[in-house]
């Protein structure tokens, strides 16, 4: 995964992620999240000052595939897309699922 600066520095960010989709950081740049598709997991860094992340850990990982785009509202909750499942879920900033919302009859 790579960062491209406003200054027009293309930096590396992260190594290893299996299939980042979906990334948001919060409203402050504090914390960088990130969507596995194929492990189902929503991993987040802390970003430091200059842009680099550092401290990653799983945040959440679902039982059912998969994960997709996300959001962040005002109150710090991370909204994640998830296509294959047919819903949206809304997590904590601590990773606890807190609704899961399906999109479509039958899920």
């Amino acid at each position: 995964m790579y960062r491209y600066s406003a200054s027009g520095a293309l930096t590396r960010v992260a190594t290893g992620l299996q299939y980042p989709n979906g990334i948001v950081a919060d409203d402050k740049a504090h914390r960088l999240y990130v969507s596995e598709t194929f492990t189902r997991r929503i991993v987040v860094f802390d970003l430091a000052e200059d842009g680099t992340a550092a401290n990653q850990r799983v945040l959440h990982e679902f039982a059912e595939p998969s994960v997709d785009g996300m959001a962040l509202d005002a109150y710090g909750r991370l909204w994640v897309a998830r296509l294959d499942y047919g819903s949206v879920d809304a997590l904590s900033e601590a990773g606890e699922l807190l609704a899961s919302y399906p999109l479509r009859a039958g899920v």
